[in-house]
């Protein structure tokens, strides 16, 4: 018999099958850990780029590695729980959206069951612990501290807790919101004509009832008389005082609202907790988003560029108890609701964005009687607040009011050349009235609001030496501003110049010089050439700025 083959014999060491599960489980390991950290990557890719559904998945996917490694490090690893929390945020978006979503759909929704907002709020309390702790783990993390995340996370702790401020205030009973609707084709001093306003009252997070009214409604309830400050008393009240339609007066838009308020009530609209001044502007800017809109009723379409001009009733002709206007912006926003409810996620990114900007440039304004939401709106400067930042800075803000009774400042545009010395600052300021279709005069009370220690040595306008009024007025904080008025008619088709010098202590003594000029809400872009020095600078105004020189 042929022999067999002896069977091969391996031996194998105890250490080589050590070394052999080790280097399988290390395979394993890393494998996971790749894996882990590809799905983490996709997954803020994904949120990145608003795809929170997928972002979700690829969170819960990436999860199970660092918990486990958190459990075998009993929790001690810093960086690990942050992984951990992390993932379990990005988990939790789609939940958010949905009830985002909802408010979307439902915000302006006649049924009752609508609780989104409380949903909003509960939700966002949950990810405001998970972020706490992301932010505790963060800061004593040595590996993630130093990548500064350390700061937009601090930062995004605090814009989470304030929405939740806003929310709570909004959820926690009964809320009025008066919504005051601001046409800027006629300027005031907190962006326009109060032609119309909506209450809009919110019952623990829902919205309970929406009304459009006309100004002249409530303003008709008001038998009194107040006195009408310098400017609206000798060119816009007819020997009648203040009255509602005008009490935009103060250039400070909080001590305009608490105006407002006291006449809104002498009109029966009373308990009212927060005001928003919504310039057209922002209306045209949502039209943009959502699209024109058909009006069956009218047969007529509504765009952008038409809105103010349908809207508007001519004051000459207007007779009190009158609801064409309000039937037409009622019919309007229902309407619009319809659409609103109806955007794409393009188009809700597009609404946000444009609702960010209309904040900044003071297209709308805020103001509340709340004390921890007047807070919020101050810090943003949502509140449309004269504010003298710094006592070192030279302060301008320029305040036009139209006393005209017209819708002129449609074709109305200025140029600024400001020229800023040690102790003397010339202001040039070319107006024009382009006006070659409807032929309105701009009749303009404009004011300039300075620091109290500047002095007015001269006002010319079109070469002619002019009177003007000068007092003192304060923001709603006290700080103390002096105001200089003057009138300043401008024909259809003319163009003049306001010349205005003035005289100030010495200032830009330090280092750098800082010039702080405010925004009028309502105004267009405007052109500023400022000059200090041999330094020149070219800017369009279009918020709130602080424009720095050197002295050296």
């Amino acid at each position: 018999m042929p022999k067999l083959a002896k069977p091969l014999n391996f031996k194998l060491s105890t250490s080589t099958i050590c070394y052999s599960l080790i280097a399988f489980s290390m395979s394993l390991i890393v494998m996971f850990t790749t894996f882990s950290l590809y799905k983490t990557n996709q997954s803020l890719k994904f949120v990145k780029n608003q795809q929170f559904t997928q972002a979700s998945q690829a969170a819960h996917m990436a999860q199970p590695l660092p918990k486990l490694l958190s459990a075998i490090t009993l929790r001690q690893s810093d960086t690990i729980k942050s992984w951990v929390t992390t993932l379990e945020i990005v988990e939790s978006l789609p939940a958010l959206e949905t009830i985002i979503n909802d408010i979307s759909s439902n915000f302006f929704s006649s049924e009752q069951g609508n609780n989104s907002f409380i949903d909003l709020e509960t939700e966002l309390s949950v990810i405001q612990d998970k972020l706490t702790k992301l932010q505790t783990s963060t800061d004593s993390s040595l590996l993630l501290s130093n990548l500064n995340v350390t700061t937009k996370l601090h930062s995004l702790i605090k814009y989470n807790d304030q929405l939740l401020t806003i929310l709570e205030n909004i959820n926690g009973g009964p809320h009025t919101i008066l919504v005051l609707l601001q046409n800027t084709d006629e300027i005031r001093s907190s962006g326009g004509f109060m032609g119309s306003y909506a209450r809009i009252d919110f019952d623990n997070g829902k919205i309970a009832n929406i009304t459009i009214q006309d100004i002249y409604e409530p303003d008709g309830q008001f038998a009194g008389y107040v006195d009408a400050p310098p400017g609206a008393k000798e060119y816009l009240s007819g020997g009648e005082g203040l009255r509602l339609p005008d009490s935009n007066w103060h250039p400070d838009f909080p001590t305009s609202a608490k105006i407002i308020a006291s006449y809104f009530a002498f009109g029966n609209e009373r308990k009212i907790d927060s005001i928003a001044a919504v310039n057209v502007d922002m209306i045209e800017k949502i039209i943009k988003v959502t699209g024109e809109i058909y009006l069956p009723d009218y047969g007529v379409t509504v765009t952008a560029d038409n809105l103010t001009a349908l809207a508007r009733a001519d004051r000459n002709s207007f007779f009190a108890g009158s609801k064409q206007k309000v039937n037409f912006l009622s019919i309007l926003f229902d309407h619009l609701k319809i659409r609103l409810a109806n955007l794409d996620r393009n188009q809700q990114m597009q609404l946000l964005e444009q609702l960010f900007i209309s904040l900044e440039h003071k297209e709308i304004q805020l103001f509340s009687w709340h004390q921890p939401l007047q807070e919020i709106f101050d810090e943003y400067n949502f509140a449309g607040e004269i504010e003298y930042r710094d006592q070192s800075d030279f302060y301008l803000y320029l305040v036009e009011s139209n006393v005209g009774i017209n819708k002129a400042n449609k074709k109305i545009s200025r140029e600024v050349d400001f020229s800023l010395g040690v102790n003397r600052t010339d202001i040039e300021i070319i107006f024009n009235n382009d006006d070659s279709e409807s032929l309105l005069d701009y009749i303009n009370y404009q004011r300039i609001i300075l620091d109290p220690n500047v002095t007015v040595k001269e006002i010319q306008y079109d070469n002619q030496q002019i009177e003007f009024y000068k007092d003192t007025i304060t923001n709603s904080t006290g700080q103390t501003f002096k105001q200089v008025g003057f009138l300043l008619p401008l024909e259809s088709g003319q163009t003049k110049k306001l010349t205005v010098i003035l005289n100030h202590p010495q200032i830009c003594l330090n280092e750098s010089c800082r010039i702080q000029i405010q925004n009028q809400s309502g105004l267009p872009l405007t052109p500023y050439k400022i000059t200090f020095m041999d330094q020149t600078k070219n800017i369009i105004l279009e918020k709130d700025e602080i424009i720095k020189f050197k002295t050296n």
